[in-house]
């Protein structure tokens, strides 16, 4: 029994491996596979996030900084570059105070001199400052224009209440539209 389960097990490896293979040569050098091998399949083709709710606001990656998706994040980005330039402004901002605050905390770590971490750590202390008002600014940029989006809701949603029985007729007309036809 242990042997036929080995032979199973190899065979499955064998053709596993062959459609990988065919799934590599089947892309023509596009520079992607699909990490299954599976042919026909493309990448960033599979569960899609959420779209956007708010305007402005950005889509949640749990990729990390190189992952399947950091081309897509590169593309929202630049999109947010040109249509939102005021978020790209702050988010660079606080990728940036990110980054600085990182490295001074590194040389902050391995500064022997006591009178050199003081310094580091007044540097550090006020680039953290002007790192919490940029997250700051960008928070409130968010809840402004959440606040401009759930308004435009109950303005719909009003809109929507006074026309109730029009929007009502409108729909049992088109259900009952003898000049659409049927499926």
């Amino acid at each position: 029994m242990k042997r036929f389960l080995c032979f199973m097990f190899a065979m499955a490896f064998v053709v596993f491996s062959f459609a990988m293979a065919e799934a590599q040569e089947n892309n023509f050098g596009k520079g992607f596979h699909h990490p299954m091998g599976a042919p026909g399949v493309k990448p960033n083709k599979g569960p899609s996030q959420p779209k956007r709710n708010f305007p402005g606001m950005i889509k949640p990656s749990n990729q990390g900084r190189f992952g399947e998706n950091s081309h897509n994040r590169f593309r929202d980005i630049e999109g947010m570059k040109r249509n939102d330039p005021e978020r790209f402004k702050l988010l660079k901002e606080d990728a940036e105070l990110d980054l600085k605050i990182k490295g001074l905390v590194r040389k902050f770590k391995t500064e022997k001199d006591g009178e050199q971490k003081e310094a580091l750590r007044k540097e550090i202390t006020e680039l953290c400052t002007k790192h919490f008002d940029v997250r700051q600014q960008r928070r409130e940029l968010d809840l402004a224009r959440m606040k401009a989006w759930l308004n435009q809701m109950e303005q719909g949603i009003e809109k929507s209440r006074q026309n109730k029985d029009k929007i009502i007729e409108q729909r049992i007309n088109s259900l009952l539209d003898d000049s659409l036809g049927e499926f």
